[in-house]
């Protein structure tokens, strides 16, 4: 048995668990598609990925963003840090944006705030501790 033929191991519960399972990668897309309300939720949950795509291709490099910001805050999930792809990409624009002199406007490097416990869907597994992270830096 390869990958494509491995089954899932959770039954889903709801459109999180689908989308939790997807992005952990423990749940292949052929089994997926045997299942037709999985498959059928994360057809639903895909709709908006094109838009929300372009609009993310669309924005300027993160380095033009830094130059513009007075504060810089990076949020992560505890369970991200150091590993593939999350992680290496977290540290990926944290090295670009230390790269970028500090200025009158912008005195200080990003500040890295860790989400205990969590990962990329923390905001669908911990929403309400994203809510307090985010509350604590406005």
């Amino acid at each position: 048995m390869d990958w494509t033929d491995k089954p899932c191991q959770t039954a889903w519960t709801s459109p999180a668990s689908v989308l939790a399972d997807v992005a952990a990668g423990s749940c292949p897309v052929q089994a997926l598609r045997t299942d037709r309300q999985g498959w059928s939720t994360l057809r639903r949950l895909s709709e908006p990925l094109y838009t929300e795509l372009a609009a993310l291709n669309a924005s300027p490099p993160p380095d033009t963003l830094a130059r513009q910001a007075e504060r810089i805050d990076l949020i992560i999930g505890e369970t991200n840090q150091g590993t593939e792809p999350y992680g290496t990409s977290f540290e990926h624009v944290l090295q670009r944006l230390t790269r970028q002199p500090l200025t009158p406007q912008r005195p200080t490097r990003p500040q890295i705030q860790v989400l205990p416990g969590q990962g990329h869907l923390a905001h669908i597994t911990g929403p309400a501790l994203l809510a307090r992270g985010l509350d604590a830096l406005a």
